[in-house]
């Protein structure tokens, strides 16, 4: 049976970002500086958390490369687990920890910039993450639990 174009995307896209999330987690320090507010338990957890979930989706991708069934089922267990602790998964003061640190780290180099539009881009930069992983578990879920793509996976 051809493999659906479709489903090929889908696979390729998890293991892609599961490898550059990959070389994020790299280096505990860098990850422990963007989630400084959380205590030392909390951000060891968070990133053992972070660490499986990247490392089931990039299997899952695998798996799905390979049309098999029960990857499809993780694939769509992670993207509804997503949706539901999106949140967690991105907090706000990341995207505040992330901007500002850009910013202490570029300031020189930067044309001056108002407070106000310095205030206003983690906001921004989280709505756009939000649409985009929101919309890509949305997307997963609907195209992979469609009668036609699941057998392809029988």
């Amino acid at each position: 049976m051809k493999k659906p174009f479709n489903v090929f995307v889908f696979a390729i896209l998890l293991i892609l970002s599961s490898l550059i999330w990959f070389t994020s987690y790299l280096n505990y320090h860098v990850y422990r500086v963007t989630f400084q507010w959380l205590s030392e338990e909390s951000a060891r957890a968070r990133y053992l958390f972070s660490v499986i979930n990247r490392a089931l989706v990039l299997i899952s991708g695998v798996g799905i490369l390979c049309l098999k069934d029960i990857f499809r089922k993780i694939g769509l267990v992670l993207c509804v687990l997503t949706i539901c602790i999106f949140p967690w998964k991105h907090p706000y003061p990341v995207f505040k920890s992330v901007v500002e640190n850009v910013t202490q780290q570029f300031f020189s180099t930067m044309p001056p910039v108002s407070i106000e539009v310095l205030e206003s881009i983690p906001t921004i930069v989280m709505i756009i993450v939000y649409v985009i992983d929101i919309g890509f578990a949305l997307a997963f879920i609907y195209y992979f639990t469609r009668p036609k793509v699941k057998n392809y996976f029988k």
